[in-house]
């Protein structure tokens, strides 16, 4: 007699835990070497948005400009500059 043994795969959520897996350990890379900070940092750049400076007050550029607290200005280094302030134009 013959016996056929089928051999066991791997499972199709076997290999979906395992990606999942990886990418949380690629995010956590990312959060303990300090990227992410880099990263949410430049996504929020004051001079990548229409009309907006970096400036050390927004108050002497006139009723054309408000200060943005939601946006950061960079020095030359990409670290956030916390000696200026975002400056963005409002429409009027």
């Amino acid at each position: 007699m013959k016996f056929f043994k089928k051999g066991q795969g791997m499972s199709i959520n076997v290999i979906i835990i395992a990606v999942l897996a990886l990418l949380v350990l690629v995010v956590l890379a990312f959060i303990f070497t300090g990227k992410i900070g880099k990263f949410s940092s430049t996504t929020a750049d004051c001079t990548k948005i229409a009309g907006g400076k970096c400036e050390i007050d927004c108050s002497y550029l006139g009723n054309s400009y408000v200060q943005d607290s939601s946006r950061v200005c960079l020095d030359r280094n990409g670290d956030v500059d916390t000696t200026e302030v975002c400056c963005v134009g409002v429409a009027g």
